[in-house]
């Protein structure tokens, strides 16, 4: 954010370097909100023309694509891990009702990228949830 004139850091609780789409994979594919397909391949579009014409290099969409899917895997995966986490061990239930959601997300993921079907296949034994 600028404020002043001046650059602000406002969140930098995980302030690291990785891939472009994880980012939007938690604006876009976010635990709380479900945003419709349509809606979410326009802002993955929206994200690439305008990077392209800053001076990022030519984006491979598909690559993009692939990258973005591999990235709602894990950051899903890793938030029903923290949900999980909350009401067997805090007792919280309040993110009881975003699971669903979220392991929504990573079934979309997984559906949308045949090579990760062994990936799939390991996580239908823990989630079972996973298979349809």
């Amino acid at each position: 954010m600028i404020q002043n004139d001046e650059l602000k850091m406002i969140d930098f609780q995980d302030a690291r370097l990785g891939p472009r789409q994880y980012d939007l994979v938690s604006l876009l594919k976010d635990s709380y909100v479900e945003l419709d397909d349509s809606f979410v391949e326009e802002m993955i579009g929206y994200f690439i023309d305008r990077s392209e014409e800053v001076g990022v290099e030519k984006i491979n969409r598909i690559d993009f694509g692939e990258t973005f899917d591999l990235m709602s895997v894990q950051r899903n995966l890793k938030a029903i891990g923290t949900f999980a986490f909350q009401e067997t061990q805090k007792g919280t239930d309040r993110y009881s009702e975003d699971i669903p959601r979220t392991l929504n997300y990573v079934k979309k993921a997984l559906a949308r990228q045949p090579e990760l079907f062994n990936i799939q296949t390991v996580l239908r034994k823990y989630i079972p949830e996973i298979a349809g």
